[in-house]
């Protein structure tokens, strides 16, 4: 019985976490976003989501090479958070 509990708490705390901020919601959805490949978390991510977690710029140009999750976070992860 304490096990499952322990399970529940976490998953509340997860929740919990990726309610509150955009780059844990982005690194727990990852692999279901994109299962073939592991999340690999640097500065990039954070510079994508702190200015959209703020929501003070109205008109966010993002300008990074391919392949920096800048699709995946705007158009598929940030719109549910």
């Amino acid at each position: 019985m304490k096990k499952a509990a322990l399970v529940l708490d976490d998953e509340r705390w997860l929740r919990a976490a990726a309610t509150k901020s955009l780059r844990e919601f982005v690194r727990q959805a990852f692999n279901i976003v994109v299962p073939a490949e592991p999340f690999m978390a640097s500065w990039h991510t954070d510079s994508i989501c702190d200015p959209l977690r703020r929501r003070e710029i109205r008109n966010l140009l993002i300008t990074m090479p391919p392949r920096h999750l800048k699709s995946t976070i705007v158009s598929v992860l940030f719109p549910p958070w």
